[in-house]
């Protein structure tokens, strides 16, 4: 499974952001492209701004113009020099399962505030990340995916995997009705 350091391509966004005003998605993905980053693949560089979004180290400062902005943990990450690895099946189904994987989080997060647990004792990003990548249709499927059956975490799946089926069937109305 191919990896990428992706932590020579955080500092790049978070340099070219301090340069700008104001900086929308597009523009970090075309920055991007022309570094280099990840073969120069449109699609890639994309989906790595969302995972960038997704992981925190970015966040949507105004929602109607799209306008982002970097975050602390983005700042310390570089300022302490971490190396930040991302595995390229996570970054394959990252954009196209974006809305699902937010509906995750917020799930996620809902959680997290009945138990009065932190967000990755609930259950951490890598795996949500799996259920929005594998979408499984029932309890049985969604412990079949590495690292679900072991969990000792909050196992409330069942609304993990409403949030899974009302996308999915969105997801049908939509391709019905185009």
């Amino acid at each position: 499974m191919k990896s990428y350091k992706v932590s020579k391509w955080l500092e790049s966004v978070v340099s070219y952001m301090n340069e700008k005003e104001r900086v929308q998605k597009m523009e970090l993905v075309h920055h991007l492209i022309s570094q280099d980053a990840f073969e120069g693949r449109f699609d890639l560089c994309s989906k790595f701004v969302e995972w960038l979004k997704i992981q925190g180290y970015l966040r949507v400062k105004n929602a109607f113009y799209g306008y982002l902005v970097i975050t602390e943990k983005a700042e310390k990450s570089l300022a302490e020099k971490r190396e930040i690895w991302l595995k390229r099946e996570f970054l394959e189904g990252i954009q196209e399962n974006y809305q699902l994987l937010m509906g995750l989080k917020l799930v996620r997060k809902m959680i997290s505030e009945e138990k009065g647990m932190d967000l990755f004792k609930v259950c951490p990003n890598y795996m949500l990340e799996k259920l929005a990548k594998y979408m499984p249709e029932d309890l049985d499927s969604l412990l079949k995916i590495s690292g679900f059956k072991e969990w000792k975490g909050d196992t409330q799946w069942h609304r993990y995997l409403e949030v899974i089926q009302e996308w999915k069937q969105k997801q049908s109305n939509y391709s019905l009705s185009a």
